[in-house]
C-alpha cells in the first residue's frame, strides 16, 4: 500500500491503487472535500452519486494509536457538518462523531490528534482473509451449517472486511516500530451486523511471541474474549482473527463462535488449530467429555 506524504499526493496515488496518508484530524473536512471534488471533476457531474458511493465504500480513517475506526459514511458526515455548521448534529449512522468534529480521536479515551486516511486498504491481507473464509465457507456448505455461514457472510461483508484490513495494517505498522509490543489487539461491534463482535490480534516474534502472547494457551485468551464480550448472554457471535508468524512467514488464523443460545444441533466451533497447545487440546477433550 502506497504511503502518501501529503493529501495532494494521496489524491494522485488513489488513482493507481491502495494508498494511505497521515494527517491532523482537524484537516479531515478539507481533505474529504478535496478528494470528492477531485474525483467528481475526473468523472463528470453525471456520476456524482456513483463517486460518493465509491468514497463511502473505499475511503476510511483509523487512529494510528488506538485503532478506532471510521468508515466512509462518518468521514462524509464530518465534512458535511463542518460545512453546514449545525452544532446540534453530531450523530451519523455509525455513531457519535463529535470528537472528530473537534479535531480529536473518535475514541474519547484517546488523546491522539492525528489520523490515517486509507484508500481501499491492504490487498495482501484481504487475499489471506478471503482465502481462509473460503475454506470455512466450503466446510459450512458441506455440513449445511447456516449459523457458520452467517458468521462467514458477516466477516466477508465490506464494512467488516475493511475494518479487519485496516486494523491489521496499523497493528503491523506499530509493531514494526515497537518490537516490544508482542501482542496487540482491537475489538469492535458493528451496527450493520447486530450482535457480532470482531477481535483482531497481531502477534510478533514467531513461536516465542505466541508463547508470550498466550501464556495459558490460546483457550486462556479466548476466555478473556468471552468474558469481555459477555458471551454468556447467549445472543452474540464472536470472530477472532490472529495474525502471526510461523517460520518467518506471516499468516492469519481464525476462531469463530456462534451465539450460545442456538439449538445444540446448530452449534459449531472454529478454533485456530495451528495455535492450540497441548494444554489447549487437553482442555477441549475435557469439555467434549463432559458434554457427552
Amino acid at each position: 500500500m502506497k504511503a502518501s506524504h501529503s493529501i495532494e499526493q494521496f489524491v494522485e496515488d488513489m488513482e493507481r491503487g491502495p494508498a494511505y496518508v497521515h494527517i491532523p484530524i482537524k484537516e479531515l473536512p478539507g481533505a474529504h472535500d478535496l478528494l470528492s471534488k477531485t474525483l467528481i471533476s475526473k468523472v463528470g457531474n453525471d456520476r456524482v452519486r456513483e463517486t460518493i458511493c465509491e468514497m463511502s465504500e473505499h475511503l476510511r480513517a483509523i487512529c494510528p494509536r488506538c485503532c478506532s475506526w471510521s468508515p466512509g459514511d462518518n468521514l462524509g458526515m464530518v465534512a458535511l457538518i463542518r460545512t453546514l455548521n449545525p452544532a446540534s448534529v453530531t450523530m451519523s449512522r455509525n455513531g457519535d462523531i463529535s470528537h472528530l468534529l473537534d479535531g480529536c480521536c473518535i475514541n474519547s479515551q484517546c488523546d491522539c490528534k492525528e489520523i490515517l486516511l486509507i484508500w481501499k486498504g491492504w490487498n495482501l491481507l484481504e487475499e489471506m482473509a478471503r482465502e481462509h473464509l473460503g475454506r470455512v465457507r466450503a466446510d459450512a456448505e458441506r455440513m449445511r451449517d447456516p449459523a457458520k455461514l452467517r458468521c462467514v457472510d458477516a466477516l466477508a461483508s465490506p464494512e467488516v472486511l475493511s475494518f479487519t484490513k485496516d486494523v491489521c495494517f496499523v497493528l503491523h505498522r506499530n509493531c514494526s516500530t515497537d518490537p516490544s509490543a508482542v501482542h496487540t489487539y482491537v475489538a469492535k461491534a458493528f451496527a450493520s451486523v447486530p450482535n457480532f463482535y470482531v477481535w483482531i490480534s497481531h502477534v510478533g516474534g514467531g513461536v516465542d511471541g505466541l508463547r508470550r502472547a498466550f501464556p495459558q494457551g490460546y483457550t486462556g485468551f479466548l476466555q478473556t474474549i468471552l468474558d469481555r464480550t459477555e458471551y454468556s448472554r447467549g445472543d452474540r457471535s464472536i470472530a477472532h482473527w490472529i495474525r502471526h508468524q510461523i517460520d518467518g512467514r506471516w499468516m492469519v488464523s481464525l476462531a469463530l463462535l456462534p451465539e450460545g443460545n442456538l439449538p445444540k444441533e446448530e452449534r459449531f466451533l472454529v478454533l485456530p488449530q495451528d495455535l492450540l497447545s497441548e494444554v489447549d487440546l487437553a482442555k477441549l477433550k475435557d469439555v467434549e467429555h463432559r458434554s457427552c
